[in-house]
C-alpha cells in the first residue's frame, strides 16, 4: 500500500511538471506578448495599415480574452474598415442621421409587430427607449466639426428630372467626409435592425473563428518575446512588411432600399467563386432562373448570400416585406489584378563560346598482351553565338586530326531571323552547310558554299536559293586525308506559297554541274509539291521532271477517333534521279495502305500493306508481277506490369530479279515481379520465320526459336542479366538441321558518386554454339567484354567524360578470326558567356490622343493631350503641346507605359497601358489613346400608378421593344431596360419604334427626344405606357 501512495505522489508530481509548469509559463508571458502585439498592432494602426493593426489585435483577444482595450480596437478598425473612419462627422450630418433613424425605426417597429411574439407585446416600449438610448450613445462617439457642413448627397433634393449631371469637383477632405456619413448612416441602420433581430425568434448570426489561421503566427511571435524577454531588452519594432499573410476580402453586400428601386440599370456582376450578400426586410424567398449559375443561400431572416457557380447570366428574383426585387445577376470570369508592371531594360544576351574535344584511339591485336595501336583521331569543334541589331549570328569551325593528317575540315558562318531596315525574316549561311528541298527534286547533302531563305509580301511568299560544292563525308564531316572535295556543284532555288499556313505550295529547282559528277546523274531537276495540314487529316504531295522522266507521289493522313489512315501511291519511273542521287522506290509503281489504332489504353495494333510493280531489277520472267510486303504488330498491356508483342510478316515479291517469299511469327511476354523487396524482369518469347527463293533453293530454311530471360536488381545500382536463344533450324537446300543457341549474360553497375560525378561500368560474356550453318544469323564467335565510362559536371555549362572499352573475341567458324580489340575515348563539352553584348540603338516615339471614337487606333480628326508623362524603361518624358514624345534607347526590349495619373481628370485608356517593345534601329511608334463617353439608358414600362416614374413593386417592365439613337438599334431587356454606351458629347435623336410595342400598349410621352449630352454624363429617359 505504501508503495502504491508512493507511485501516485511520484505521477502527481510528473504531472505537475508536465502540464503546470508550462501553464504558468503561459501566464507569465502573456503580458510580455501582450506588449509585444501592442507595439506591432498600434505602429500599423498609426500608419493605416488596418488589416494588419486588426490581425494583431485578434491575436491579443486570443491570447488575453479579457483585454478590452484590444476589443475596443477591433470595434473601432471593422468599422473604418466599413467605411465609417470615426474621424469627425458635422452637426447637420447628425441632426439627419438622427431623424432618418427615428423614420427607420418608426417603419421598422410597424413591420416586426406582427412578427414578433405576443408575449414580448408588453416590452415594446421598453424597446423604443432602449433602441433609441443606443443611437444617442453612438452619436456621442462623433465629436462635432462645424454648422456649416454640407448633407451627403443622399440627403439632398433632387433637383433635375431625368438627367444627372456630372458632379461637381470635390477635394479629398470633402469626399472622405461624405463617404464617413454614408458609411455611419448604414452602420446605423443596421444597428437598429442587430436590436430588434435579438428579439425576433430567428437565431443570432454567427461570429467568424480566426484562430486556427493565426496559430501559427501566435507561436513564432511568442517564440521571439522570449528570446527577447531573455535578452531584457525591449522587442524591436517590426517592419511593416513583414507578413505574408493575405488579406480576405470580404463579401459586397446589396442593401434593398427604396433608392436602389429608383436606380437604374437592376444588373449586378460578381465574379466566379466570389459573393455577393443582399440584405432586406425580411426575406422570404427567392426564385432562381439559371440553378447552375449561382448557389444562393439564407444567412438569416434578413441576408441571402449568392455565389458564382458558373460563368453567364441569370434571373433571381427575391421577395421581402417591400414586395419583389427582380435582378439580372451576370458571373463575370474570377479578375485577377496583374503584377506591378516592371518599367525596364531588358538587354541583349552576351555573346556564348562554345568549345568540345574528343580523343580516340582504336586498338587491335592477337591476345590482349599483344594490342597495339590502329588509328588515332582528334576533333575539335569551337564555336560563337549571340544576337546582333542584325539577327542572330553564329560561327563555328572544326579542326580533325586523323594519324598523321590534320586539317581545318569543316566552317560555318551563318545569320538566323536576319532584319535589316524594312527587310526581315531572312537567313544566310556561307561556307558549310546543309541543305535540302524535297524528296525527289534535292534531298540534301553537305556542301561548301553559300544558301539563302527570305520570306516576302508578309510572310506569304518564301525565297530559298543555295550554291555549293559536294564534299565527301562521314557522319556529316569530312576527315582530313581520307576524303577530299570533289569537283562537283550543285545549285537550286524554291519558291514556296504560303509558307506558314496550312496549305502551302513549293516549286523546286537543282542544277548540277562538274567533272566528278556521276554520268548517271541528270543536269537539271524541277519538282512541284505541297501539303495540307487540316484538323484530323494531312494530304502531300510532289510531282517531278528531270528532263527526260517523271516521278511522284501522294501521300496522306486520315484520323478519325481511334483509328489513324495512312495511304501514300507513288510513281518512279526507272531512269529518274535526284539532282544528287537515285530516288528511294526507284523504278516502281504501286501504293501503300496502313491503319493504326489505338481503342484503350492498354492496346495498340498496326499494319500496313505495300502493294507495287517494278521497273528496276525486275523479273524477266514476269516483268509485271506484283510484288507485296505486309507487316502487323500489337502491343497488349496486360495489368500494370505484364505485356504481349507481337508481330506478322509476310514478303512475297515475284516481280524483283531474285524473287522469294517469306513469312515469319514472333510474340514476347515481359513482366515485373516484386519478390522479396526486389524487382525481377523475366521475359519469353517465340518465333518462327520461313523463306523460299525461286532462283536458289539454298537459301530456303525454316527455323524455330524460343527465347529467354531475366533482368534483376542484386543491389543498389547493381543489375544482372541472362538471356537464352535456342533455335530449330532446318535448311532447306541441303536438308541439314541444326540448333544454334546463344547465351549472353551482364553485369551492369551504375554509381552517382556526387550530383556531379556518375560512373558507368558493364561486364558481357557472350557464347554461340552451332553458329556456322549460313542462316543460324549468328556471328559465329564468342566474346568477353569490360566497359567503363565516367561523366564529370561540375556546373550545367561543362562536361568531362572518359570511357574506355577492353574486348576478346574467339572464333566459333573458321571465316571468323580469334583476336583482342581495346577502345579509348575522353573528351569534354563546355561553353561560357563572354563579356560582350550588342545592344541596338533605337529611338521610341509616339502620341497621346484623345480617342474620340473608343477604337483604340489615332485617327486623323482627333486631338492630341499634352503634358501626360510616358515612362520608356527608367526614362520619363512628357509629351509636348501637341501630343508627341519620343526618346533614343539602347538594349534589346524595353517597357513603354503611360503614367495614367498624369492623364486630365475622367479620361479612361482606350489602349493598354504598357507595351514591351523590341528595339531595333528603326523607329518604333507606340500610342496611347483615352476617352472621355457618356450613356443613355432608361426603361419601358407599363405606368399602372400613372405617376411617370418607373416603380418595379408596382409597374410592369415591357421587353423586346425596339429604339434608335442616331440610326443604332437596341432592344429592351427582360427588365423592360435599355443601354445605349460609349457616346460623343453632343446632340443625340433617341427614338421609340412604335411597331415593336405591344398592341394593347400606347406611349403617355413623344416617341421621340433629341438629347445634348455633355461629356462623362449619363442620362436616364424612360418611357412609361398605358393600356388602350
Amino acid at each position: 500500500m505504501k508503495n502504491l501512495l508512493k507511485l501516485f505522489k511520484i505521477l502527481f508530481i510528473v504531472s505537475l511538471i508536465l502540464f503546470g509548469l508550462p501553464l504558468m509559463e503561459r501566464t507569465a508571458d502573456a503580458g510580455l506578448i501582450d506588449e509585444y502585439l501592442y507595439e506591432i498592432a498600434e505602429k500599423h494602426y498609426e500608419n493605416g495599415n488596418y488589416d494588419e493593426a486588426l490581425r494583431e489585435f485578434e491575436k491579443i483577444v486570443i491570447l488575453n480574452p479579457g483585454n478590452k482595450n484590444a476589443k475596443e480596437y477591433i470595434r473601432i478598425i471593422n468599422a473604418i474598415m466599413q467605411g465609417d473612419t470615426t474621424a469627425v462627422i458635422g452637426e447637420k450630418t447628425k441632426k439627419f442621421i438622427s431623424q432618418e433613424i427615428e423614420k427607420q425605426f418608426k417603419a421598422r417597429e410597424e413591420k416586426y409587430e406582427k412578427a414578433l411574439d405576443k408575449s414580448l407585446a408588453g416590452r415594446k416600449n421598453s424597446l423604443k427607449r432602449q433602441i433609441k438610448e443606443e443611437i444617442q450613445q453612438e452619436m456621442s462617439r462623433y465629436p462635432l466639426k462645424g454648422a456649416e457642413e454640407p448633407l451627403p448627397e443622399y440627403a439632398r433634393e433632387k433637383t433635375t428630372a431625368g438627367k444627372i449631371e456630372p458632379k461637381p469637383q470635390k477635394t479629398a477632405a470633402s469626399a472622405r467626409q461624405e463617404i464617413e456619413q454614408e458609411a455611419f448612416y448604414a452602420e446605423k441602420d443596421t444597428a437598429v435592425s442587430d436590436v430588434l433581430d435579438q428579439y425576433s425568434l430567428i437565431s443570432a448570426r454567427p461570429k467568424q473563428k480566426k484562430i486556427e489561421r493565426m496559430e501559427e503566427e501566435i507561436i513564432t511571435i511568442k517564440k521571439q518575446a522570449q528570446e527577447t524577454a531573455k535578452a531584457d531588452t525591449k522587442p524591436a519594432k517590426p517592419r511593416q512588411k513583414d507578413y505574408t499573410r493575405k488579406t480576405i476580402s470580404k463579401p459586397k453586400i446589396l442593401y434593398l432600399t427604396s433608392e436602389l428601386q429608383q436606380a437604374l440599370p437592376q444588373t449586378v456582376e460578381i465574379q466566379l467563386d466570389k459573393t455577393l450578400i443582399i440584405e432586406g426586410d425580411i426575406i422570404s424567398r427567392h426564385l432562381i432562373e439559371k440553378s447552375d449559375l449561382l448557389i444562393v443561400s439564407k444567412i438569416d431572416r434578413d441576408r441571402i448570400s449568392i455565389t458564382g457557380k458558373n460563368i453567364g447570366s441569370s434571373i433571381i428574383h427575391i421577395w421581402d416585406a417591400k414586395g419583389r426585387w427582380t435582378f439580372t445577376v451576370r458571373i463575370v470570369p474570377l479578375y485577377i489584378p496583374p503584377p506591378e508592371e516592371d518599367i525596364r531594360v531588358v538587354e541583349e544576351s552576351p555573346f556564348r563560346i562554345r568549345y568540345s574535344a574528343d580523343w580516340q584511339t582504336y586498338n587491335k591485336g592477337d591476345s590482349i598482351k599483344d594490342i597495339e595501336r590502329q588509328t588515332l583521331s582528334f576533333n575539335q569543334w569551337a564555336g560563337i553565338e549571340g544576337p546582333t541589331p542584325y539577327g542572330y549570328t553564329d560561327a563555328s569551325l572544326r579542326l580533325s586530326k586523323f594519324e598523321k593528317e590534320h586539317d581545318i575540315t569543316n566552317y560555318t558562318l551563318g545569320l538566323t531571323d536576319g532584319k535589316i531596315g524594312s527587310f526581315k525574316n531572312f537567313s544566310l549561311r556561307a561556307f558549310d552547310f546543309d541543305e535540302n528541298f524535297s524528296e525527289l527534286s534535292y534531298p540534301g547533302e553537305l556542301l561548301r558554299g553559300a544558301t539563302g531563305t527570305f520570306d516576302a509580301f508578309s510572310q506569304n511568299i518564301q525565297y530559298t536559293a543555295f550554291w555549293g560544292k559536294e564534299r565527301e563525308s562521314v557522319f556529316g564531316f569530312s576527315v582530313p586525308g581520307v576524303l577530299e572535295e570533289k569537283n562537283s556543284v550543285v545549285e537550286g532555288a524554291r519558291v514556296t506559297l504560303f509558307p506558314y499556313k496550312n496549305k502551302h505550295y513549293s516549286f523546286n529547282f537543282a542544277k548540277g554541274y562538274g567533272a566528278d559528277r556521276p554520268e548517271h546523274l541528270k543536269d537539271e531537276v524541277y519538282s512541284f509539291e505541297g501539303g495540307w495540314n487540316l484538323e484530323n487529316k494531312d494530304l502531300d504531295w510532289e510531282i517531278a521532271y528531270d528532263g527526260e522522266c517523271f516521278a511522284g507521289f501522294v501521300s496522306t493522313n486520315f484520323k478519325i477517333s481511334d483509328w489513324l489512315l495512312q495511304a501514300k501511291l507513288r510513281d518512279i519511273d526507272n531512269a529518274f534521279t535526284t539532282i544528287n542521287g537515285n530516288p528511294p522506290d526507284r523504278g516502281e509503281i504501286g501504293g501503300i495502305l496502313g491503319l493504326r489504332w489505338n481503342p484503350k489504353g492498354n492496346l495498340s495494333a498496326h499494319t500496313q500493306l505495300d502493294v507495287y510493280r517494278t521497273k528496276y531489277n525486275f523479273n524477266e520472267g514476269r516483268p509485271n508481277a506484283l510484288n507485296f510486303d505486309w507487316d502487323s504488330d500489337l502491343t497488349l498491356s496486360i495489368g500494370e506490369n505484364s505485356s504481349l508483342d507481337t508481330a506478322i510478316s509476310y514478303i512475297n515479291e515475284p516481280g524483283l530479279a531474285f524473287p522469294r517469299r517469306y513469312a515469319s511469327l514472333s510474340s514476347t511476354y515481359s513482366t515485373l515481379i516484386n519478390l522479396m523487396n526486389r524487382k525481377i524482369y523475366p521475359f519469353a518469347g517465340f518465333s518462327f520465320a520461313r523463306s523460299r527463293n525461286t532462283l536458289s533453293t539454298a537459301s530456303d530454311y525454316d527455323t524455330y526459336k524460343g527465347t529467354g530471360g531475366i533482368r534483376l536488381a542484386l543491389a543498389k545500382n547493381l543489375y544482372y542479366r541472362i538471356s537464352y536463344e535456342y533455335n530449330w533450324l532446318k535448311e532447306k537446300g541441303s536438308g541439314e538441321n541444326s540448333n544454334p543457341t546463344l547465351l549472353e549474360t551482364s553485369l551492369d553497375y551504375d554509381l552517382n558518386i556526387s550530383p556531379s560525378l556518375s560512373l558507368n561500368t558493364r561486364l558481357l560474356f557472350r557464347d554461340e554454339t552451332d553458329a556456322d550453318l549460313p542462316h543460324s544469323f549468328l556471328a559465329g564467335e564468342d566474346n568477353i567484354e569490360g566497359s567503363i565510362r565516367a561523366n564529370y559536371n561540375p556546373s550545367e555549362d561543362i562536361e568531362f567524360f572518359a570511357e574506355a572499352r577492353l574486348r576478346k573475341f574467339w572464333a566459333e567458324i573458321s571465316t571468323q578470326e580469334t583476336f583482342a580489340d581495346a577502345d579509348l575515348l575522353w573528351g569534354l563539352r563546355c561553353s561560357w558567356d563572354t563579356f560582350f553584348k550588342w545592344n541596338p540603338k533605337g529611338k521610341i516615339s509616339g502620341f497621346v490622343f484623345k480617342d474620340l471614337n473608343g477604337d483604340g487606333l489615332l485617327d486623323d480628326n482627333e486631338p492630341m493631350l499634352k503634358d501626360v508623362k510616358i515612362a520608356v524603361g527608367n526614362k520619363t518624358i512628357k509629351t509636348n503641346h501637341a501630343g508627341y514624345f519620343s526618346t533614343p534607347i539602347r538594349g534589346k526590349k524595353v517597357t513603354v507605359k503611360i503614367i495614367q495619373d498624369t492623364l486630365p481628370e475622367g479620361y479612361i485608356l482606350s489602349t493598354p497601358s504598357s507595351f514591351e517593345v523590341d528595339i531595333t534601329k528603326d523607329r518604333a511608334w507606340i500610342n496611347f489613346g483615352a476617352s472621355v463617353f457618356s450613356t443613355i439608358y432608361g426603361v419601358v414600362f407599363h405606368d399602372i400608378n400613372s405617376n411617370g416614374k418607373f416603380d418595379r413593386r408596382e409597374d410592369i417592365p415591357l421587353p423586346g421593344v425596339k429604339l434608335l439613337l442616331d440610326n443604332k438599334t437596341a432592344f429592351t431587356n427582360l427588365e423592360g431596360s435599355y443601354y445605349y454606351r460609349q457616346l460623343e458629347k453632343g446632340d443625340h435623336m433617341l427614338r421609340l419604334d412604335l411597331e415593336s410595342v405591344p398592341v394593347d400598349y400606347i406611349p403617355t410621352i413623344p416617341l421621340t427626344k433629341t438629347i445634348s449630352l455633355s461629356e462623362g454624363a449619363n442620362y436616364i429617359y424612360s418611357f412609361p405606357m398605358q393600356v388602350k
